[in-house]
């Protein structure tokens, strides 16, 4: 009503010059009401974050689950999933751990809060988990009043997060909610590529909150752990070379293409695509500039097949709008168009080691892709935009590896020459850049030899507690009998 006031005075105030200082009082008053949304919000916010440290402070400080407290075999292990398409660096984890006596494995996948993101995704996940036989449960609770007494009452020795970022977690999942577990982390990227400049406290590749207090981190090499304890500045003794296990899962993937042949195929292409399409990123995504070379490629040679793998963030950042090369609009329409041709496909699943397998070539603008397809051993050819953040060294030597072009066509011109049979001249030094960056063939085994290693440490003689007041019950796995834990684990 006072902006309405506000904005009838002025409109009147057009049709009766000489009434500066009504004016002026006017503007007073519109400063006022702004003033006055300015405080409301801050004191919302002020009063959220009050809840939230309560209800953090409540369950620490009531907790069975602290990390000076003794654990004994068999360990339990939660792992927390919300990113089904970075799941290929912890299910080897995952499935080796679920067959060691040693170790009692809980899955639980959460709601992303991934930009454009809503609660449908749990489903999402949830259902790629079940195809990859991944038994698990749902955390629904955003809360952190009934998902930190969940995970409290689960018990977990160690808990592993899929990624650094706060701002990918619901407040139940951020740290410091979980500053009561033993944290364990493995980079879902395999490794940091690109230059970052950052602090202690700072959330990048290499830096942040879980990389301080986590219990373990994993590096692939001695390179990237000693950058990231450079930007720390100091030694992290939570730190430990093992390798990453997304080696191992592309290398013993199953073979499978999502594209059912309709007559003679002379070529799989797997086409990436990132998300960094708009500014103030890593400015390295290209496909609006890419989808028309590819589109008349694929409409005008019906014997090679191309899956567009996009990064689940990629439709999102079109759809907001905020990428001049691209309306939403447009986008809508050229994915219709996509999906109507027989020798295309979308996937935005976790198996996509498969389809490295069953691929002839990959066409990419980044990043991750740089590397991991290598690890297949096929020819990769990366189309590069220009003022991307810089890579680093880790990033320089696996483009050792890749062809580098910079237009779609030269892209696809080159696609052509491998799958008309032509040797890729740099598959010998792919051989050489996975040897150098990944520091073990044997991730898993290494990780779960220093996870025993770590927790046997911690073993004492049990002590007797009592159990906190706020539990009316102790959570088992065998209590949960489906995918969504509900409320009756939870006391009233």
């Amino acid at each position: 009503m006072l902006l309405r006031r506000v904005g009838n005075a002025l409109v009147n105030l057009v049709k009766a010059p000489g009434r500066i200082k009504e004016i002026h009082e006017n503007l007073v008053l519109l400063a006022d009401v702004r003033s006055l949304k300015d405080a409301v919000h801050a004191h919302h916010e002020q009063t959220r974050w009050a809840e939230y440290f309560s209800e953090v402070a409540a369950v620490n400080s009531a907790t069975l689950l602290r990390q000076s407290a003794a654990v004994s075999a068999p360990y339990r292990v939660l792992f927390i999933i919300h990113h089904i398409g970075a799941c290929s660096s912890i299910l080897p984890l995952i499935r080796r751990l679920s067959t060691d006596p040693d170790f009692e494995v809980v899955v639980a996948s959460i709601i992303p809060k991934f930009r454009g993101y809503d609660g449908a995704e749990t489903h999402l996940i949830d259902e790629e988990l079940d195809r990859l036989e991944v038994s698990h449960v749902r955390l629904p609770f955003p809360h952190v009043h009934r998902s930190l007494r969940i995970i409290e009452g689960l018990a977990p020795d160690l808990v592993f997060r899929q990624s650094q970022w706060e701002g990918d977690y619901d407040d139940a999942f951020r740290m410091p909610s979980l500053d009561f577990t033993r944290m364990c982390y493995i980079p879902y990227e395999t490794m940091n590529l690109l230059t970052v400049v950052a602090g202690p406290t700072t959330d990048s590749a290499l830096t942040s909150q879980l990389h301080s207090v986590a219990w373990r981190v994993y590096w692939a090499n001695e390179l990237t752990m000693r950058e990231s304890e450079a930007l720390m500045g100091h030694d992290m003794p939570n730190y430990v070379v093992a390798g990453h296990p997304k080696q191992q899962y592309i290398r013993e993937a199953t073979p499978w293409w999502p594209i059912e042949p309709s007559g003679r195929v002379d070529g799989r292409v797997l086409w990436s695509a990132h998300h960094s399409v708009d500014d103030g990123w890593t400015n390295f995504g290209l496909f609006p500039e890419m989808t028309r070379g590819m589109m008349q490629w694929v409409r005008t040679h019906k014997t090679i097949q191309v899956c567009l793998m996009i990064h689940p963030l990629l439709r999102p950042v079109l759809d907001d709008g905020k990428c001049p090369q691209m309306s939403k609009a447009e986008a809508d329409a050229w994915f219709k168009e996509w999906d109507r041709l027989p020798n295309t496909s979308v996937y935005v699943g976790a198996d996509y080691a498969g389809l490295f397998k069953e691929s002839d070539a990959m066409i990419t603008d980044g990043i991750s892709m740089l590397l991991e397809y290598q690890i297949a051993n096929k020819p990769i050819v990366f189309v590069e935009r220009q003022g991307h953040r810089p890579f680093n060294e880790l990033g320089n030597i696996t483009m050792k590896g890749v062809h580098r072009v910079a237009k779609i066509d030269q892209a696809i011109a080159l696609v052509k020459t491998w799958l008309a049979g032509e040797t890729d001249e740099l598959a010998a030094a792919q051989h050489d850049v996975v040897a150098r960056l990944f520091a073990h063939e044997d991730a898993t085994d290494r990780i779960v030899t220093d996870m025993k290693a770590g927790l046997a440490a911690l073993a004492v003689a049990p002590q007797s507690v009592t159990p906190p007041a706020i539990m009316s019950q102790t959570v088992t796995t065998e209590m949960i009998t489906s995918q969504t834990v509900t409320d009756q684990v939870v006391a009233s």
